[in-house]
């Protein structure tokens, strides 16, 4: 039986790209993911709104569009990342250095450029499978989700590129 038949896990969208979406949702499903939900980013969007939706369908992946608000991205990324909810995030932008190091420094690990190739997306979610099945095979060890980090630490969100106003953020 095949890896994505043998595991099924659930991911959330947040973009407004249509074509990122149909990619992803393609990708995807051949991996094992079902798409609960699909939410917009859009500028001036609260992130407390796309929080409620995570909480809510409590996902193993979520996929953030960071080229739909950079700042409300990353602060959400941040969050998500704190929270410990899904088991993974990733990033996606057309805008590369900036934007990554930004998400980065919030803690997301998987990014990936626009215009989003579907071989490279496949490598990412079977790379992302893996580490949910690990996941899932230390339950028991991890920390509860919603749980503080054990360093105690927030993961930055900010730096060079949100200063110089490449990727603006609310109160700085």
């Amino acid at each position: 039986m095949a890896e994505a038949e043998a595991e099924s896990w659930t991911a959330m969208i947040l973009s407004a790209d249509g074509e990122l979406q149909a990619i992803v949702n393609e990708v995807a499903s051949r991996q094992g993911f079902n798409i609960q939900y699909e939410m917009s980013i859009r500028p001036g969007t609260a992130t407390e709104r796309h929080l409620d939706g995570i909480r809510r369908f409590r996902p193993d992946l979520v996929v953030i569009d960071f080229d739909e608000d950079s700042a409300a991205g990353c602060r959400l990324a941040t969050r998500i990342v704190e929270s410990a909810s899904p088991g993974s995030v990733l990033a996606t932008s057309w805008r590369s250095r900036e934007v990554q190091a930004a998400a980065t420094r919030a803690g997301v690990y998987d990014l990936l450029q626009k215009p989003v190739s579907r071989l490279r997306l496949e490598e990412t979610l079977t790379g992302i499978r893996r580490r949910l099945t690990r996941r899932e095979g230390r339950r028991s060890a991890r920390r509860p989700r919603g749980a503080p980090s054990r360093t105690g630490k927030r993961p930055a969100c900010g730096g060079d590129a949100v200063r110089a106003g490449r990727i603006e953020e609310e109160g700085r």
